[in-house]
C-alpha cells in the first residue's frame, strides 16, 4: 500500500533491471576513477549518480543489499580507510529516503513476495532429493512441468527457482552444481590474485570494480534466479569474460 510503480525500462520486469545494474554500476565506477578528462568525469558522474537512483526506484530490496555489500567489497579493495567514511554517509542517508522505500525495505519476509518464495524452495527441495545426481535437465518449461508434481499447493505456477544455485542444482544434478561453484570461486580467486600482483593502480581498480560486480550479482542470486531471462545471463557472462580479459591484460603489463 502506498507504492508508487516500479521502474523497469526495457527489461520485463524490474527485478531483471536491477540485476543488470547491479552488475554493470561497479564497473561503471571504476572507470570513472580511471578516468583522467574532466568533463569525461564529470558525465561519468551524472551516469553513475542516475543508475543509482534509478536502481533505488526499481524497489528490488534484495539488490539494495546486493549493490551495498558489492560496493563495500569494492572500497574496502579501492582504499579501505573510505569504510568509516561510507558508513557514516549511508547511515546519514537513511533519513533522507523516501517513505516509500523504508517501507519496501521493512516488508522483507513479510509480504506475499518473500513468503511465496519460501514455498518455491520448498518445492524444488523436494525435487532435488530425486534428481539429485542427474538432474531433471535444462529449461523453464521442463522445470515447470516437474515442479509442478512436487510444488507446495499455494505456489503451483513458478517457472524457476528464484534462486540460481538452486536451479542449476536442480536442473544439471550434483555433478553440474559443483562445477558451476568451483568455476565461479576460481573465476574470484584468479580476480584476487590479479589484484594482488598487479602494481598498476588502473588495473587494480578495474578488477575491484569487476569483482564487486561478480559478488554483488552472486549475492542477488540467493533470492532470483538471475539466468532466466536471456539479456540478463547474457550480461552475466559478459562480465566473467570482460574480467577475464583485464586479468589477462594486467598480467601482461605485469610482466
Amino acid at each position: 500500500e502506498g507504492m508508487p510503480g516500479r521502474l523497469y525500462s526495457t527489461m520485463d520486469n524490474p527485478n531483471n533491471y536491477a540485476e543488470y545494474l547491479i552488475m554493470l554500476l561497479p564497473i561503471c565506477i571504476a572507470y570513472f576513477l580511471n578516468v583522467k578528462n574532466d568533463f569525461k568525469k564529470l558525465l561519468l558522474l551524472g551516469i553513475i549518480g542516475l543508475g543509482i537512483l534509478v536502481l533505488v526506484l526499481t524497489l528490488s530490496r534484495a539488490s539494495y543489499i546486493a549493490f551495498a555489500v558489492g560496493i563495500a567489497f569494492f572500497v574496502l579493495l579501492v582504499n579501505r580507510r573510505l569504510i568509516p567514511f561510507f558508513l557514516v554517509i549511508g547511515v546519514a542517508m537513511i533519513p533522507l529516503l523516501p517513505d516509500f522505500v523504508i517501507s519496501r525495505i521493512m516488508s522483507v519476509g513479510k509480504d506475499s513476495s518473500s513468503k511465496y518464495r519460501f514455498l518455491i524452495w520448498e518445492g524444488v527441495l523436494n525435487m532435488v532429493k530425486d534428481f539429485f545426481f542427474r538432474g531433471i535437465g535444462m529449461g523453464p518449461e521442463t522445470f515447470k512441468r516437474i515442479y509442478a508434481t512436487y510444488a507446495n499447493n499455494d505456489a503451483r505456477n513458478a517457472m524457476h527457482s528464484h534462486n540460481l544455485m538452486l536451479n542449476v542444482l536442480v536442473e544439471m544434478g550434483i555433478g553440474g552444481f559443483i562445477s558451476f561453484i568451483l568455476f565461479l570461486l576460481s573465476s574470484l580467486k584468479t580476480n584476487f590474485i590479479a589484484y594482488l600482483d598487479s602494481k598498476s593502480s588502473y588495473f587494480k581498480i578495474f578488477i575491484s570494480g569487476f569483482i564487486a560486480s561478480i559478488i554483488g550479482i552472486m549475492l542477488f542470486s540467493s533470492v532470483e534466479y538471475v539466468w532466466y531471462y536471456p539479456r540478463v545471463q547474457l550480461t552475466f557472462w559478459l562480465v566473467i569474460g570482460l574480467s577475464m580479459s583485464v586479468v589477462n591484460i594486467s598480467r601482461s603489463e605485469t610482466e
